[in-house]
């Protein structure tokens, strides 16, 4: 989850894939992208830009 817990990232260690997801109001996970980032992901960090 990003730093304001408005996003949510998930990566398939298996699949390879990246699915990121935006956070509503009531909790609930709205689809953004599924990216493939390549064989044996297994970490994911969320860094704040200003």
């Amino acid at each position: 989850m990003d730093a304001d817990g408005r996003y949510l990232f998930a990566v398939g260690e298996s699949s390879g894939r990246l699915q990121s997801y935006r956070i509503d109001s009531i909790g609930a996970l709205i689809p953004l992208q599924n990216l493939d980032v390549g064989n044996g992901p297994v970490w994911i960090e969320s860094v704040k830009v200003d």
